[in-house]
């Protein structure tokens, strides 16, 4: 028999008074009885709860009310104000640990706070005894209005893909050689494609423009296009 583990470390760093207090109370356990939330040591002679959890996760979607007082990984604010970090959340799990509730509290965090600012956190899969297939790992990327997940799992099998699509692109190659088919002979539905894409990337905005832009020539250049525009319409 072997044990399976989720392991991850984090922090969030540089908390205000008022940070504090505000994770305090998005940790604390709630029962929700006729949509009422009631701390342990308020509870209601009557009643019985219809939801009991972190306050967080109130607003969770697809949060197991199963779950119960489980936070969900281990935590703790610091006492003491750090050199580095100041006040602190430390964010971690020894054995298992459930990284979209990190991830949607985090979130929420963000979006009180810090609605321009980013935060990660790392994990590893881990097995008690060294089975073929059952290590791992991946990350979580979170902003105020997105959050994005990648695992070594998903690497792997999109990689596994982009092989497969070398293959498949080198084999049509060969029938086009074999074919004698021209690079002349595809001019029309590459020009046709590429007036597409030209025409989508057009109508979705100056946003959808500019982060095309930058990806085929960098900042740098965009903004020096972007301000050389507006220089000669001045």
């Amino acid at each position: 028999m072997a044990d399976h583990y989720l392991e991850f470390s984090e922090t969030l760093t540089h908390l205000t008074s008022e940070q504090v207090d505000w994770l305090q109370n998005q940790l604390e356990t709630v029962h929700v009885i006729d949509g009422a939330e009631y701390t342990e040591d308020k509870l209601p002679d009557t009643g019985d709860a219809t939801w009991i959890g972190c306050r967080a996760y109130r607003d969770m979607e697809d949060y197991d009310p199963d779950y119960g007082e489980d936070v969900g990984f281990g935590y703790s604010l610091s006492e003491n104000v750090d050199e580095d970090w100041g006040r602190y959340l430390w964010i971690h799990s020894e054995e298992h640990g459930c990284v979209d509730r990190v991830a949607h509290l985090v979130q929420k965090f963000l979006r009180a706070f810090r609605p321009d600012r980013c935060w990660s956190l790392t994990y590893a899969g881990t097995c008690s005894k060294p089975r073929v297939g059952e290590f791992g790992g991946g990350a979580v990327f979170v902003t105020a209005t997105d959050i994005k997940y990648c695992s070594a799992w998903g690497f792997v099998e999109e990689q596994e893909k982009q092989h497969e699509l070398q293959k498949d692109i080198a084999r049509l190659v060969r029938r086009a050689e074999d074919l004698n088919v021209q690079p002349e002979d595809l001019d029309d539905v590459v020009h046709d494609t590429a007036d597409s894409l030209a025409a989508s990337i057009d109508n979705s905005g100056i946003d959808g423009q500019i982060a095309w832009l930058v990806d085929q020539l960098g900042i740098g250049d965009v903004e020096s296009y972007i301000t050389n525009i507006a220089e000669r319409k001045a």
